[in-house]
């Protein structure tokens, strides 16, 4: 057992495992936003592999009439992951009524109610909105539902299916490659500063990094870096606006066919992520030149 990538909630985390692992089954409740998207996914995926039978509803928000449509669902537990903190009023009156039990993993502020299981980074002096996302409370109850469980929903499963950690173990055996979700749910929330996550969240990327499911590096923070040809990447970045280059097409493909790359394939431009290490260094230099010799700041880059 292991205090897993966040010790300050791993008393929590481990309190709200075993009250699921309790559960004959559950509905698992969460926003349809990019974190709670990436959250459920966590969970779902958690679940499974504890062998829990559970359902998956998304809330676009979660109101009394929310609460009560999934009071009436008849699930004896309900898991709330990346809203559920700030409707302990609501939801606490179904819990007194016998209605269901909650269990939440999110990151937004708390109301005054309280709850026995209630994992949420703010309990603990943790930063909800910059250093753990809800997916990133998600990812810490998953680690401790494998913790606690044994994992019974992967004993069929190859042992050499996952990435292994420094400890031998498979990334899905003690949930460490659910991490790589984590880490979208906390971009899709906004908390990447100056382009990397903080606080707790480097304990995930940690993890991440040592299941085998991420790789940490410097790279361009532009939109389209997957699908938009490389003229066009550059044409439409709004992330920071360079003179010649954003929002002029022609000015777009002179910047780049004036570099000592060939950045073409079979006559049609390559997108960013079909670029060598050493052709994305060359064009991310040239870029960045470029930008500063026209009075933009290289920490605006």
């Amino acid at each position: 057992m292991t205090d897993g990538p966040v010790p300050d909630l791993a008393g929590r985390a481990r309190e709200c495992a075993e009250r699921l692992l309790a559960a004959e089954e559950v509905l698992l409740a969460s926003h349809i936003d990019a974190d709670g998207l990436t959250s459920a996914a966590v969970a779902s995926t958690a679940l499974s592999r504890a062998g829990l039978p559970h359902e998956v509803v998304f809330k676009k928000q979660l109101d009394e009439t929310e609460i009560a449509t999934i009071a009436a669902r008849e699930y004896d537990t309900v898991l709330f992951t990346d809203f559920g903190s700030g409707q302990l009023d609501d939801i606490g009156a179904h819990e007194d009524a016998g209605d269901f039990e909650p269990v939440i993993a999110d990151h937004h502020q708390p109301a005054d109610r309280e709850t026995r299981y209630h994992l949420n980074p703010l309990l603990a002096g943790i930063d909800g909105a910059s250093e753990l996302s809800g997916a990133g409370a998600a990812y810490v109850l998953a680690r401790a539902l494998a913790d606690e469980s044994g994992q019974p929903g992967l004993a069929e499963a190859d042992a050499g299916a996952g990435p292994a950690g420094a400890s031998g173990e498979t990334g899905a055996a003690t949930n460490r490659d659910l991490a790589a979700l984590a880490v979208v749910g906390a971009v899709g929330d906004m908390q990447a500063v100056g382009g990397e996550l903080v606080g707790a969240n480097t304990g995930i990327v940690d993890e991440g990094v040592e299941a085998g499911v991420l790789a940490e590096g410097t790279d361009l923070s532009l939109y389209g870096k997957q699908t938009r040809p490389l003229p066009k990447l550059f044409e439409y970045a709004t992330e920071v606006q360079i003179p010649g280059i954003s929002g002029d097409e022609a000015g777009s493909v002179r910047f780049l066919e004036g570099l000592d790359v060939d950045l073409q394939a079979a006559g049609e431009w390559r997108t960013w992520v079909d670029l060598t290490d050493d052709e994305r260094q060359t064009v991310a230099s040239a870029l960045v030149k470029h930008a500063v010799q026209r009075g933009v700041p290289a920490s605006k880059i």
